[in-house]
């Protein structure tokens, strides 16, 4: 239990990336135990565009997020990341957990602007998952305490560490970039790229072929289009 309690409710020193599933295990039941409790009907799937997150489902994810921060900031601190980054996803989460009360209940009925606000988040959980998950910390202490995997390790007088230097640029962390890249430039051709459809396709093919000759092209079809009307 004191275990548990420190694992979900300190924000300082460091924990093993299996504390850290173990944490995300326990509260992913929690949180879905819960919401099913104050509204089965949120695991239903709705034809109303209309619904939005009650509420209780909104303080709800804000009360789960407390102890899920506490396990992400500490892993952060494993990895010798900036404090700041931690903070800063404690604003992002909090910010559009807000927002999402005016989204659809259902992501079957979001759309551009529900998905422009979501995406960051889940592009930010991505970056998260990866770097907690899966990359190992660094060896010894840190700045931000001993290693959670050295059993004899101790802080030293007066809970300073030695200040290391920064962990350097791994192939884990180069794979979870590109990862996350990915998935921006998928985005980015989503929402801000005109859509590619097999007229506008035909059409560029069409314009390439016939080079100068394409205004006539276009010109002839205009003329088709105003006979066919008679």
């Amino acid at each position: 239990m004191t275990w548990l309690l420190h694992l979900f409710t300190t924000f300082d020193g460091r924990i093993s990336r299996k504390e850290w599933w173990i944490g995300i295990l326990i509260l992913t039941v929690v949180s879905m135990a819960g919401q099913w409790i104050m509204d089965p009907s949120s695991f239903e799937p709705s034809d109303d565009p209309a619904a939005r997150p009650s509420g209780t489902e909104t303080l709800w994810g804000i009360i789960v997020f407390v102890p899920m921060f506490a396990i992400t900031l500490k892993r952060l601190n494993v990895r010798d990341q900036p404090r700041f980054l931690g903070y800063l996803y404690a604003v992002v989460y909090v910010t559009c957990l807000l927002l999402f009360r005016f989204s659809p209940a259902d992501l079957e009925h979001f759309g551009t602007r529900d998905w422009i606000l979501a995406y960051p988040l889940l592009l930010f959980s991505l970056w998260l998952l990866i770097d907690n998950g899966f990359l190992k910390g660094t060896e010894g202490p840190n700045r931000y305490g001993p290693d959670p995997l050295d059993p004899g390790a101790r802080p030293q007088s007066g809970g300073s560490v030695p200040q290391l230097a920064r962990t350097p640029y791994t192939g884990g962390a180069f794979a979870r970039d590109a990862i996350v890249g990915a998935f921006v430039l998928v985005a980015v051709a989503y929402f801000f790229l005109p859509k590619i459809t097999m007229e506008n396709a035909v059409d560029f093919m069409i314009r390439l072929s016939l080079g100068e000759d394409y205004e006539k092209y276009e010109r002839s079809k205009l003329v088709d289009r105003h006979l066919a009307r008679f």
